[in-house]
């Protein structure tokens, strides 16, 4: 195990929706079908001990099946810093594809309709699995996230949800008004915990985030893109202990306007409760 490791998740998806967590917390999540390769660290998912890679692959919206060359291909590894997926250690992976069907013989031509209506409905019908898989014996040596501390929820009441969206909208004015101190307070925490996965001081990471801010708000386009209170979907992730925050379409709850240099900033939220406050986390 290198001194300082990185762990490294990599997800190739064609055809299919695929989501992938780590320790149940949101990692990936690709619903178009178009192919897409997807690779980065992932150190501020990781736990000490035991770590759950589970991805939930199905069907696209509207679709009776996956084209044939539907694929996922999922892997988990541990690495040193620089090295790509394929230089470390892999601790997890599979592939997927769906199961080819077998051709029908010529004979099924001399069949009654009523005969081979029989015969599809004895064909077992192809499932679209979650796969669950396990790395045990991983030594973080950072101790527990904030969020691992938190009570574990099993459902979000009318409260619960007026607290975290009071916070998402507080973010969303914050941005909107271009108040740096305040969004970089506001992601405090997120930034400690991110700087500790990755072996840097806070301080660096919290500059680069002004920076980015700054840079952002001097955009002549800056805005944000409305806040729809309808549009905002908030579902419990990490055993319970964070809510994943975002948009119907599984999308970011959070986006600016077009700048002008093309493109637009999103924010992902996750959010726990904090020692009875709302706090983002990741």
């Amino acid at each position: 195990m290198p001194a300082n490791p990185y762990y490294l998740l990599q997800v190739l998806v064609r055809g299919v929706t695929v989501d992938v967590r780590l320790n149940d917390v949101p990692a990936f999540v690709h619903h178009t079908g178009e192919e897409m390769t997807s690779s980065g660290e992932y150190n501020s998912l990781i736990v000490n001990g035991a770590n759950g890679l589970k991805t939930t692959i199905d069907l696209l919206p509207g679709a009776d099946e996956a084209p044939p060359d539907a694929k996922v291909e999922v892997a988990l590894a541990v690495a040193k810093k620089g090295q790509t997926i394929d230089d470390g250690k892999k601790l997890l992976s599979f592939e997927w594809s769906p199961p080819k069907k077998e051709e029908k013989e010529e004979k099924d031509e001399d069949k009654d309709e009523e005969e081979k209506k029989e015969e599809e409905q004895e064909e077992p019908a192809v499932t679209y699995p979650v796969i669950d898989l396990q790395a045990t014996g991983i030594q973080w040596p950072h101790g527990p996230w904030a969020w691992q501390a938190c009570t574990p929820l099993t459902s979000l009441g009318d409260a619960r949800r007026q607290g975290v969206r009071t916070e998402v909208e507080a973010l969303h004015a914050a941005l909107q008004q271009r108040k740096t101190d305040t969004v970089i307070g506001m992601m405090d925490l997120r930034t400690r915990e991110v700087a500790t996965a990755h072996y840097v001081g806070p301080a660096t990471l919290t500059a680069g985030l002004r920076n980015a801010l700054q840079e952002a708000f001097a955009d002549p386009q800056w805005g944000m893109q409305a806040l729809e209170a309808d549009d905002l979907q908030m579902d419990l992730v990490g055993s319970g202990r964070v809510v994943w925050v975002r948009s119907k379409d599984l999308g970011y709850p959070i986006r600016s306007a077009e700048l002008s240099t093309g493109g637009s900033n999103c924010q992902r939220i996750l959010m726990s409760d904090i020692k009875g406050k709302w706090t983002i986390v990741r």
